[in-house]
């Protein structure tokens, strides 16, 4: 829908907080719609590219040492993955990884 005169104010001048849940949440969007979009302007290999982009994103040193960045980078793998159809299978280290990026615990041991 698209309405011409439509104005926006945000509170306080900002769009959104910058709390984990919101950055999942667009982190989320984010991985879904580049496979989208990429899919419906046929680009080759849409799904791949996307998918490597999120785990080189998700495996960086700024996901590792800085938390919003990797609850951010993961929910988008998490994104990319869902957009697929594809869910990582339970007891997966990625998994693990997933699960602790939204738990903001960091990466894990071992």
């Amino acid at each position: 829908m698209f309405i011409r005169d439509a104005h926006v104010i945000h509170w306080l001048g900002g769009s959104s907080g910058a709390g984990p849940d919101t950055l999942r949440m667009k982190g989320h969007h984010l991985g879904r719609s580049t496979v989208y979009a990429s899919l419906k302007h046929g680009k080759p290999m849409a799904f791949e590219r996307a998918l490597l982009r999120a785990v080189r994103q998700a495996f960086s040193l700024k996901s590792v040492v800085l938390a919003e960045h990797r609850v951010l980078a993961f929910a988008n793998l998490q994104g990319v993955l869902g957009a697929r159809g594809l869910n990582p299978p339970a007891g997966t280290r990625l998994r693990k990884w997933i699960l602790r990026a939204r738990t903001d615990e960091g990466p894990p041991n071992g």
